[in-house]
């Protein structure tokens, strides 16, 4: 409890050092926003799907929480690096992974309450309150479950190849694309394509729910259930394959 604690106060810690990067981020993030919808509008508003501006202001948060999710993932292992202290993270009594899985935690946490904001902003500034109801809460639920899937993969990735902020960069705006295609609405082979996406099935369940479109309900469980543990345990297979990999080559502190 005391290095969850000491975690959660490190991390608000950097956000209130440097406010004007924060605020900063915010706004990029709203025009980034508003030059995707605006794009959409050009090219016809199917590429959206329908209720394009509702589906597009969640989807969009709901990457924003990803993306914060995957970077600030990759920032802990630089940072670690960067301090002469990730070998000690390996030597600790308590074990690298729960170490990781504490961080994991702490980093859902600062990254739900940032895309929350990013999501008060987005409905301020295009005058869409989307009102959740409760049954949004068990996708949302699954839905961080397999972002922590994620995370584990981030972290086995950055451990293993070192420096790949621009990698990560790059991945996070496909995935934004990803996100953002109806995959649901095409032939099957597509609708398989995005039950595999991680936190997809999720994501367009979260938005039928609050168009009032929900259908086949239990399909959609079922998926979001299957998508969520699926990536949590492949990400903690990977990660820790990927940590006796290192420890094996002693390329653990090598960035």
């Amino acid at each position: 409890m005391k290095q969850f604690a000491a975690e959660l106060e490190n991390n608000i810690h950097i956000y209130r050092r440097y406010p004007l990067t924060l605020v900063s981020n915010f706004i990029l993030l709203v025009i980034m926003f508003w030059g995707i919808f605006l794009g959409g509008m050009l090219v016809g508003n199917s590429i959206l799907g329908s209720n394009s501006l509702t589906s597009l202001v969640i989807g969009y948060s709901l990457w924003v929480l990803i993306m914060t999710t995957i970077s600030n993932m990759g920032q802990t292992i630089f940072s670690e690096a960067e301090n002469g202290t990730i070998e000690q993270l390996f030597l600790v009594p308590k074990g690298a992974s729960k170490l990781f899985f504490i961080k994991e935690i702490v980093n859902l946490i600062i990254s739900f309450a940032y895309s929350t904001i990013v999501l008060i902003l987005l409905m301020l500034t295009t005058n869409r309150w989307i009102k959740f109801p409760l049954t949004v809460i068990l996708p949302y639920f699954l839905a961080l479950i397999s972002l922590m899937g994620v995370g584990y993969v981030v972290l086995a990735i950055t451990l293993r190849y070192k420096r790949i902020g621009s990698t990560l960069e790059v991945g996070q705006y496909i995935y934004l694309g990803l996100i953002l295609f109806d995959f649901y609405n095409g032939d099957v082979w597509l609708r398989e394509i995005g039950n595999t996406i991680p936190l997809y099935p999720m994501i367009y369940w979260i938005k039928e729910i609050v168009n009032g479109e929900v259908k086949d309900q239990m399909n959609l469980i079922s998926i979001s259930i299957i998508n969520a543990f699926v990536w949590l345990l492949l990400g903690i297979v990977i990660f820790k394959l990927t940590v006796r990999k290192i420890k094996q080559d002693g390329t653990l502190n090598k960035f």
